[in-house]
């Protein structure tokens, strides 16, 4: 039963990696694209495709890690993550956001 999930994962994983890589590239073409004509930069046009780099990061990360670690290494890069978020939002948005 694990070894079918497992090559059912695996297939579905070949499938949906060129659909995430093409969505990245597009959104970035398309901001490329904006900021040859706008004078100023626009980065924001790139978060959507902030969901798409993550998975692609962590489908080939955790291919690093044998089969027993895997849900181990899961975890660990889920919690780094949320990490680099909370200081994101702390020492960036709060401070740029909060009035006066």
């Amino acid at each position: 039963w694990i070894a079918s999930v497992r090559r059912q994962r695996d297939r579905l994983a070949l499938r949906g990696s060129p659909l995430l890589l093409a969505a990245v590239l597009f959104l970035l073409l398309g901001a490329v694209k904006n900021n040859l004509f706008v004078p100023q930069h626009q980065g924001r046009y790139l978060f959507p495709a902030l969901p798409a780099i993550a998975v692609l990061f962590a489908a080939g990360f955790l291919d690093l890690f044998p089969p027993a670690r895997r849900s181990r290494a899961a975890a660990v890069l889920v919690a780094m993550l949320a990490a680099l978020n909370l200081i994101a939002f702390f020492a960036y948005l709060v401070p740029a956001s909060y009035p006066g």
